[in-house]
């Protein structure tokens, strides 16, 4: 199904008041790795979070939007402060599951925002492994360095994972 018919349902469903199927459909789009940059679909799923009264969760989705009224500011606060303010728990809650390269071409804040909590994550995650936070290119890199450390039947198990998931 195409984004825009996908967005027509979504219309649809939120003209007959049926917000969950609507949000179930948004979310979908995210996670499903079919629009995971789109912002315009986290906007929605945010918008639906609030008019149901789930702040955190409206402050979730619209975390990456650059122009926030005070309402969405507000319901960020609020997620900031729900994930204990760290920057590795804002990240992974995100679930930004696309590249950050491409997203700045479309949203430079977004990527930047991305880009510092990263930072952040790392500064907090110091001597853990580091993992990719938001952008698989991170995690791949942590792999491929790992299969030169590993022995035979390892290197193996990694090499057909990283084909696998890369």
């Amino acid at each position: 199904m195409s984004f825009d018919e996908t967005l027509r349902k979504v219309e649809y469903d939120l003209a007959r008041g049926d917000e969950e199927h609507a949000k179930q459909r948004l979310t979908g789009m995210l996670c499903y790795f079919a629009y995971p940059m789109n912002l315009q679909v986290r906007r929605m799923l945010g918008d639906i979070h609030w008019r149901r009264g789930n702040v955190i969760e409206a402050g979730r989705y619209w975390y990456l939007e650059a122009d926030k009224t005070p309402a969405m500011q507000a319901a960020c606060e609020r997620y900031e402060k729900a994930c204990g303010h760290s920057a590795q728990t804002i990240g992974r809650r995100l679930k930004f599951q696309g590249n950050l390269k491409i997203l700045r071409q479309t949203s430079p804040y977004a990527a930047d925002l991305l880009v510092r909590l990263q930072a952040e994550a790392r500064a907090e995650l110091a001597g853990k492994p580091p993992f990719a936070l938001f952008d698989s290119t991170g995690l791949e890199d942590y792999y491929r360095g790992r299969i030169e450390k590993a022995d035979h039947q390892q290197r193996q198990i990694l090499k057909r994972l990283l084909n696998m998931v890369f």
